[in-house]
């Protein structure tokens, strides 16, 4: 489980910082365990080039059997927080090969939906799914179902975490965000007076790490850069198990923002860079079916809601395949992950840079310059040596 862990974390943060690298969007979501579960289920069905391609790019090198070990972390997830659920859509006259189709409800208790080559009512079915399967958070999957597509590989993730220790709703109000434009928002901000957290400073990439716990052995752990440090840079060369060193647990007045985000893009061209453009070309799929097959998309959408109460976070991704201080703000961008810590796998990660983007710029106060001294009493916090 530590190999899957380490293994999901290290194609997940170079998938996210080709993905962060290539959008204009202020915030950046994205589940490296769907995004895998989806491109696992992928591999069950290449051979050759393509099947070794999608092993190097997921780091399998060193596991044995990664189906196995895989099944075996859904299923230890699905009797925790955690819902996953997978399907295979498949036009009606397409044949897929029993092979493929029997190890896919194997190791992912994934069993084919037919398709009914009606872009509009497969575009209905598809997003109903998911929506249901992500408990709501994931409406509007896809726009469109193209016409020439045979297959899908879909799935959906949804993660309810609960807080060590709850805020309480009253304490919530209005503070300032700092946008990296020099700008400021006003956000609901969640506040708890001695919630107890883990913080440090990487000095390395000049942020504050701040680790708060959830129930079942689940971690919020946040990157911030410091002022005058932009999130992208700290983003691309981000360690993930360099900053979770040993650090001290102390009980601080913690401020956080409150946050209802999205966000959703094709991953084809990340997925390209990486290592695996074959897939959208040439790939070899015989274990699928006979017939010459090609990866059109990689769908994926996910969204984070951060409340009183803990974190409710969903994902899903689709692949297409068609014939051929003693208080501690969190108030200025930053990065988040959220990590099953027995296993290290990522759920989820992402970097937020303005919690409300929906708000017009002309209701955004221009941030007057600070005292240095200043800034340091505000968002500074005690740093265990």
């Amino acid at each position: 489980m530590q190999l899957l862990g380490k293994a999901i974390t290290d194609f997940g943060m170079e998938m996210f910082r080709m993905v962060l690298n290539e959008t204009k969007k202020p915030n950046v979501i994205i589940s490296p365990l769907s995004v895998v579960l989806g491109l696992a289920q992928l591999s069950l069905g290449s051979a050759n080039d393509t099947e070794r391609d999608l092993e190097a790019v997921l780091h399998w090198d060193s596991l044995g059997c990664p189906h196995h070990t895989m099944r075996t972390a859904i299923s230890a997830f699905r009797h925790r927080v955690l819902a996953i659920a997978s399907t295979i859509y498949v036009r009606h006259g397409f044949h897929v090969k029993s092979g493929f189709l029997n190890e896919s409800e194997s190791f992912y208790q994934s069993r084919p939906q037919p398709l009914s080559g009606d872009s509009a009512t497969d575009t209905r079915k598809i997003n109903a799914w998911v929506e249901e399967k992500s408990g709501g958070k994931i409406r509007n999957f896809l726009n469109r179902v193209p016409g020439d597509v045979v297959m899908m590989l879909v799935n959906a993730i949804n993660f309810k975490g609960q807080w060590q220790v709850q805020f309480d709703p009253r304490a919530t109000g209005s503070e300032p965000f700092y946008l990296e434009d020099g700008r400021v928002e006003h956000v609901a901000m969640m506040q708890h007076p001695k919630y107890p957290i883990r913080i440090s400073r990487n000095e390395e990439l000049q942020s504050e790490v701040v680790r708060m716990a959830f129930k079942n052995n689940m971690s919020f752990i946040v990157v911030t850069p410091m002022m005058n440090i932009k999130l992208n840079a700290v983003a691309n060369k981000l360690n993930i198990s360099a900053i979770l060193g040993d650090s001290k647990t102390l009980p601080l007045l913690l401020k956080v923002p409150k946050l209802n985000i999205d966000f959703d893009t094709d991953l084809r061209e990340s997925l390209q860079r990486l290592g695996l453009g074959s897939i959208f070309r040439n790939p070899d799929l015989s274990r699928i079916a006979d017939q010459p097959l090609v990866v059109s998309a990689v769908q994926h959408k996910a969204a984070v809601e951060l409340t009183e109460e803990g974190v409710e976070a969903a994902a899903s991704t689709g692949i297409s395949i068609n014939r051929s201080h003693m208080q501690y703000a969190l108030n200025r961008p930053f990065f988040f992950l959220i990590r099953h810590d027995p296993s290290g796998i990522p759920l989820f990660m992402g970097t937020v840079k303005d919690p409300q983007p929906q708000l017009p710029k002309s209701r955004r106060d221009k941030l007057h310059p600070i005292p240095e001294i200043l800034l340091e009493e505000q968002v500074a916090a005690p740093y265990p040596k």
